[in-house]
């Protein structure tokens, strides 16, 4: 599939489409990525996001592992930690659909499977994070526009938990291009969260200026 794909199928379609549709026809085009083309462009993401100022300066970071093809993490968590970096990743409270950020060490002895299959911090050593705490969050997602508006995996949990960090946060979608679409204002909900960057493999698109 080309990078063009998304766009195509959804003007063949006749945008605007629903959640559910865009969420399925991008998932689509996502997964059909070989692991080379994954590690690639991840690995592109993990140059533009580092070369980031705002990234820079941040000193707590509430990051993620990723799964299904999303952006490759695990190499942007272990150079952050690397570079002296406080490093939470989500532990997922799946009965009461809430995410607590856990400071970690060491991904390959912190971290374990948790109920949706990603990796988590153990439950015996969650350490947990003041949402006032964190510079930045690194978020995930299925697709995104200029405009920061993030259409999510259904679940809710980023929103919720991106409603409550302090005012001066700042959110960073990693994504590749093909999740950058022209404009979803049409099928965003108002308790969805915007983000203020998306990095991808051949662009940083700067949203809002703190």
């Amino acid at each position: 599939m080309t990078d063009n794909f998304v766009k195509i199928e959804l003007f063949k379609a006749g945008f605007p489409m629903n959640k559910v549709e865009v969420r399925k026809l991008v998932l689509r085009r996502r997964e059909s990525m070989s692991p080379g083309e994954v590690m690639c462009n991840s690995e592109r993401v993990k140059t533009n996001l580092f070369a980031l100022p705002i990234f820079q300066k941040s000193q707590v970071v509430m990051a993620y592992m990723s799964f299904r093809n999303e952006v490759a993490t695990e190499q942007i968590v272990k150079q952050m930690l690397d570079q002296g970096k406080k490093v939470a990743i989500p532990s997922v409270n799946k009965e009461h659909r809430l995410m607590v950020p856990s400071l970690v060490t060491n991904i390959y002895s912190d971290l374990v499977p948790g109920c949706y299959g990603i990796l988590e911090p153990k439950p015996s050593s969650v350490k947990p994070v003041k949402h006032s705490d964190i510079d930045v969050v690194l978020v995930p997602g299925v697709a995104f526009d200029p405009k920061g508006n993030r259409l999510g995996y259904g679940g809710g949990y980023y929103d919720r938990f991106l409603s409550r960090c302090r005012a001066d946060a700042v959110f960073i979608a990693l994504c590749y291009q093909f999740q950058v679409l022209d404009d979803l204002s049409q099928i965003i909900e108002e308790h969805d969260q915007r983000v203020h960057y998306l990095v991808t493999d051949s662009e940083v698109i700067n949203i809002k200026v703190l």
